[in-house]
């Protein structure tokens, strides 16, 4: 990978290697190849040109499956400008979770290392479900709050 946060977020092989997986059959698998060139199109404009707003992609992004990987990108962007501090008095900085990234087992270890990584203090962190992820999702939820709490994050 390169140290373009663009490459970082939308690594085609690594996609479409994600997205063969989860397609049953050729038709899907080119609808969601035509979904990542789209998304790869947004973030291109949006660290060129302009911020993008969520409406424009998350839907996207979500129908398939590609929100734990952005939220990834969040969190670790996020550590990053926090320890560097490029914002003035940061304080707590609020961290939008998508319900897929609920079912990815591997994300409250993924905060944990990123944390350890970053050296930033987890109470400076918290993480913000939808009441509909969380009654969804309601023991993965209350199992990665429980956990967020035990490092410190609100």
């Amino acid at each position: 990978m390169t140290s373009d946060p663009r490459d970082r977020l939308f690594d085609t092989h690594e996609m479409k290697a994600g997205l063969g997986r989860r397609a049953g059959n050729a038709s899907v698998l080119v609808l969601a190849l035509a979904a990542v060139r789209v998304l790869q199109q947004i973030a291109s404009v949006a660290i060129i040109a302009r911020l993008v707003p969520p409406a424009e992609f998350i839907p996207a992004a979500e129908r398939y499956a590609l929100m734990p990987a952005i939220d990834r990108w969040v969190l670790q962007n996020a550590l990053a400008a926090m320890r560097r501090g490029k914002v003035a008095d940061a304080g707590l900085w609020a961290i939008n979770l998508s319900a897929h990234t609920l079912e990815d087992d591997s994300f409250a270890d993924f905060v944990c290392s990123e944390l350890g990584k970053s050296g930033v203090p987890a109470v400076r962190l918290c993480f913000e479900l939808t009441e509909t992820a969380a009654l969804t999702h309601m023991e993965r939820a209350m199992s990665f709050i429980q956990r967020m709490r035990a490092l410190g994050c609100r």
